[in-house]
This record gives C-alpha cells, sequence and structure tokens, in this order.
C-alpha cells in the first residue's frame, strides 16, 4: 500500500529532477562560453540602456504536455486542460559604429519584463560579445538569469 509520505517523497523526487533539466537547459541558453570570450570583443554597457521587450501570451496546457511533477500529479486527479499566461521577451541594445545603427538582441527569455529587471536590478552593466567582422553574431551575457 502506498503511504501519503511515499507519494510526497516521489514527487519531492521528480521536482528536483525537473528543476535539474530545467536549469542546465538555462546554463546552456545564457552562459557564454570560455570561446566566445576569447573570440569576440566585450561590449559593456549600462543596464539603463537595454531594452527589454516582451510579449505575453496565454497557452493551453493539457495532462500529456505537463512535465515531471506536473505529469504524475494529472495522473491522480481528474485534470483539465489549464490556460496559463506566459512570457516571452527579448533584450536589445543598439550600438552605432561609423553612423550606422545595428540592434543587438539576445536570445528569447522565458520571464516577464518584471522578473527580468527584478533580477538585474542591482547590476550596473551588462556585457556583449560580438564579432567585429559580423555583427549578427553576437551574445548578452545573461548568466544572471540562471537560477541556482
Amino acid at each position: 500500500m502506498i503511504t501519503i509520505i511515499s507519494v510526497v517523497a516521489f514527487f519531492v523526487i521528480a521536482y528536483i529532477f525537473y528543476d535539474m533539466i530545467t536549469t542546465r537547459k538555462n546554463i546552456k541558453k545564457f552562459k557564454i562560453t570560455k570561446e566566445i570570450k576569447k573570440n569576440y570583443k566585450k561590449l559593456t554597457v549600462s543596464t539603463n540602456e537595454v531594452v527589454i521587450l516582451t510579449r505575453d501570451y496565454y497557452a493551453e496546457e493539457s495532462p500529456d504536455q505537463l512535465a515531471g511533477a506536473e505529469t504524475l500529479y494529472s495522473l491522480y486527479v481528474d485534470s483539465m486542460p489549464q490556460v496559463e499566461q506566459k512570457y516571452i521577451s527579448i533584450l536589445t541594445y543598439d550600438f552605432f559604429i561609423n553612423s550606422t545603427k545595428y540592434t543587438f538582441k539576445s536570445v528569447p527569455i522565458d520571464m516577464s519584463n518584471t522578473q527580468i529587471k527584478d533580477i538585474f536590478k542591482n547590476e550596473k552593466n551588462i556585457a556583449i560579445y560580438y564579432d567585429k567582422s559580423d555583427l549578427t553574431k553576437h551574445y548578452f551575457d545573461l548568466s544572471k538569469l540562471i537560477r541556482g
């Protein structure tokens, strides 16, 4: 017979595993590699000069789309699809070379404008790495967004 403690322990372990996977994905997405630091030029800009563009949308999650502990929970509960508000944001910075404007854009971030501002509120600067010969190759240092 399954006890409540074993069910709770199972959910806790499933959540920890899900959180580890999510954190690992964010590390790959947001971390600047040694190769980029070595081969790209670093531009340090004020966080006040960076613009955050955010779009919100509503997404329906049915039980088969849920991950980790949520999927297991849906097996025990008669669950209906849930509509959840989600956010997608990018950071932008306008960079000028010889009177030509280039807009640097970050990778998409699954956070709201407010969440990003809260994380960067104590930061004065943000680093952007770019290839001098090809300005379409650029990376924002978003390592502050990595949880854990």
